[in-house]
Formats: structure tokens, sequence, C-alpha cells
């Protein structure tokens, strides 16, 4: 079962395994050294599923300052790779921000080596590539969820 929840619904033991597979992902396994757990986690919606008491697939929605909302930290558990989890998180975080931000423009900086994926869900490149957090990223962007109403 997916869960989406923000920050103050979060269990300990949820955000316990939350943080330990990101870090173990994005900052050991890329070996990249970063704050991984910042100020974006206290407004963010946390998406994920829990399988065999382990988080198998996660990532964080939230607003911008901008005025856009954006993805981030997806991740799919290693143990849990090759089952199609990192579609169906990605149908489950397009579902959440219609129904919680369907009207702003969705803006992510994703990891170059995953633009395609994010191409698949509708999302655009824009502009050149560009290293954040010593990884090579890409802005991509996708209209909000939501029509306007014809009025």
């Amino acid at each position: 079962m997916w869960t989406v929840k923000s920050f103050s619904e979060l269990t300990a033991t949820e955000l316990h395994a939350i943080l330990k597979l990101r870090v173990a992902i994005f900052v050991v396994a890329q070996n990249r050294v970063y704050q991984e757990v910042d100020d974006d986690d206290l407004k963010a919606r946390h998406i994920f599923k829990v399988v065999d008491g382990q988080v198998a697939a996660y990532a964080r929605i939230f607003e911008t300052p901008d005025g856009a909302v954006t993805i981030g930290r997806v991740v799919t558990n290693p143990a849990f790779r090759g089952q199609g989890l990192g579609s169906e998180l990605m149908t489950q975080v397009m579902a959440a921000i219609k129904q919680y931000y369907g009207d702003l423009p969705i803006k992510i900086n994703a990891q170059e080596q995953v633009e395609g994926y994010y191409q698949k869900f509708g999302f655009e490149t824009q502009g050149a590539p560009f290293t954040y957090h010593s990884t090579p990223h890409i802005l991509m962007t996708h209209a909000a969820m939501n029509e306007p109403s014809k009025s």
C-alpha cells in the first residue's frame, strides 16, 4: 500500500527507514557529500511504500518559493528494483501532485541519467545540464495537473 504523509504525520520508525534509504543511495552509493536531510523535509509530503518492513520506494513533493511544485529524493530500494516500483511511485507522485498542488506547474532538477525516465511521465527538458551536489542534473518541467476552468 502506498502512503502519503506530511512530516508531522510520519512515525519515528517511518522517518528512520526513509532517511536510511535516502542516505544509503544519494550519499553512500553515489559517493556524494552534501546535507541530504534538509529543511524541505519539514514542508514536504512524503510518498512511500513499505514492503516486508522496508521502504521499497520513496519520493517527496513540496511547493517551491517560486510558486511551483517539485519532486525530490525519488528512489527505489535496490532490494526491490526490477519490480516496476519506480513507475508505480511516479504514478502515485503525479496523483498526489494533482490532489495537493494541482494548479501549480512542476519543476524538477533531475539527475541527468534519469532524464528519459521523467520524459515518460510528460516532463520536458529545459536548458543545458548543470552540476548540483557534484552530480550532473537537468531542469525539467511539466504543466500543472489540473486543467484551468473554462468559464
